[in-house]
């Protein structure tokens, strides 16, 4: 039987109260530098391990063991730096100095009631609350970069005892969680016909992923019955593995308990494994295929009920303030679609069909190897082929009826376009009379320039008193709205159109092929 354990990683206590010691101390940073040097810390062994980074951020950034700064935008070694921050502070008292003896001079200083002696101590005293200042602000600085360069010192170090620990449970362990960061693409043979593939992308942002995928007799062991529960679940890397987990910390324990579950059923009652893991599953997704294919209104009210379950309970965790932990990364019907859903009814409905029942003709590969333990999923491969074939014409269909609207709307967008344009030149026509009228009226508005900011403002309050300029401009504000509103459904209309005529490719494609084979 297979089980899984948590091991505990150590790490150097007595340096790493050394390192908070130079943090919270006053020494200089480079007793830092030369105490980190002593480690002889293998920093390639170390770079690629995230911690304490969650997944999803990015990974080590300056993690130098030569702390920088920067001066006029390129870095500087602390030790050079001293003398050039030494002589801008100079030359910055300097200028102070220069400036208030030339305003003292010319009797504009405020201090200029001062006799020459006092004077001379007042710029004293100046001087030295300015060194003193920089003297403070240079050994903050120093300071600060003393504490980020420990900082990112102690994350080698638990990057160091990280690589050790794994190092040291390898030749006694089937499998192990890892924060490798980038592309890792492990394989662990568990037992006999029993394969896991972990896939992840750890400390690239959006792009970070984690897959967990087990192939059983050869057959990938999907989640099929995804594809009809969750509304973003059709992209295809979402339906490639086993698990498609958030990528999160706690989510290797998930992975971690689904592996010992499943490969401690597959060695004690394949049957039962077979049964629960593929045959139940690839039956639950036929079902809801067959609902999808009758009635796809049914479907999105269901996935729409789902979301607003979905928020409620959100809404009460945070008020409760515990958290919801969430293991997958698909999604119900967002709220995009509900919009969409408003105003193009038969466009979202059948996209939304199109989107589930094509995602199930990507799996037909995968299908077709279950028949060495299920020989009914050649009739089930045949009902998704059908049900593909059936969308050909309602596809072809609803474009036609797309791209006439389409056309439309764009003799309707000119014709707006066109009285806009007319609106504009009228304007302009009354703009051109009132300003003639400006000047023969005002000699004070004929003598500025036609680019002076006055004349322009001048015209414009003039033109927005006139009745006429104004109903034209409210004659144009309209057609801009309108204009606005036909430019978004002629886009959102194409929109529909292209992703239709993409999946009807597709289609047409992999039945072309089928035939082939």
């Amino acid at each position: 039987m297979l089980y899984t354990e948590k091991v505990e990683i150590t790490h150097p206590e007595d340096v790493l109260d050394k390192l908070n010691e130079f943090e919270e101390g006053d020494c200089d940073i480079f007793d830092a530098v030369r105490y980190v040097d002593g480690l002889k810390i293998d920093k390639s062994k170390t770079y690629s391990y995230c911690w304490p980074h969650v997944y999803t951020e990015s990974f080590i950034r300056g993690a130098s063991f030569r702390p920088y700064i920067y001066m006029n935008n390129r870095p500087v070694m602390i030790e050079q730096d001293i003398s050039k921050w030494k002589e801008d502070y100079d030359g910055e008292i300097a200028n102070i100095k220069n400036r208030i003896e030339i305003e003292y001079n010319a009797k504009r200083h405020p201090k200029r009631w001062m006799g020459r002696i006092e004077y001379l101590a007042y710029i004293d005293k100046l001087e030295r609350e300015m060194r003193d200042m920089i003297a403070q602000a240079q050994r903050e600085r120093r300071c600060e970069i003393k504490n980020e360069y420990i900082c990112k010192i102690r994350r080698y170090i638990y990057g160091m005892c990280y690589e050790q620990t794994l190092s040291s449970i390898k030749p006694t362990s089937l499998m192990y969680s890892n924060e490798n960061i980038g592309w890792y693409r492990p394989e662990y043979p568990i037992a006999d016909n029993v394969l896991i593939s972990v896939r992840t992308n750890f400390c690239y942002g959006r792009s970070a992923y984690f897959h967990v995928n087990l192939n059983y007799k050869g057959i990938n062991i999907l989640p099929y019955t995804t594809i009809i529960d969750y509304y973003w679940s059709n992209m295809m890397d979402n339906v490639r593995y086993t698990m498609d987990c958030e990528p999160q910390r706690n989510n290797w324990e998930n992975a971690l308990s689904f592996v010992e579950e499943v490969s401690n059923l597959i060695t004690t009652d394949s049957e039962k494994f077979e049964k629960e893991w593929i045959i139940e599953k690839v039956e639950k997704m036929m079902e809801g295929l067959k609902s999808i294919n009758e009635n796809i209104s049914k479907y999105y009210e269901k996935q729409k009920e789902a979301k607003e379950k979905a928020e409620e309970e959100e809404r009460k965790a945070k008020e409760e303030n515990r958290e919801i932990r969430k293991i997958i990364k698909y999604r119900l019907i967002d709220d995009l679609t509900i919009k969409r859903h408003n105003i193009y009814e038969h466009e979202t409905l059948l996209t939304i069909q199109v989107d589930k029942l094509t995602a199930a003709l990507a799996l037909l590969e995968d299908l077709t190897a279950i028949q060495t333990i299920y020989s009914p999923i050649l009739n089930h491969i045949d009902t998704i082929v059908h049900y593909n074939e059936k969308l050909i014409p309602a596809i072809t269909l609803c474009r036609n009826e797309l791209q006439e609207r389409i056309k439309v709307l764009n003799a309707k967008l000119n014709d707006l376009q066109s009285q806009s344009k007319d609106a504009r030149n009228e304007m302009l026509l009354i703009k051109v009379e009132i300003d003639h009228w400006l000047e023969e009226t005002y000699d004070n508005y004929r003598q500025l320039s036609p680019q002076d900011s006055v004349k322009q403002k001048m015209l414009l309050n003039k033109c927005e008193k006139d009745e006429r300029y104004i109903k034209q401009q409210n004659i144009l504000s309209k057609l801009c709205l309108k204009i606005n509103e036909t430019i978004n459904e002629i886009k959102d209309r194409e929109s529909f159109d292209k992703h239709l005529s993409e999946r009807k490719d597709y289609i047409e494609k992999r039945l072309k092929e089928r035939i082939i084979k």
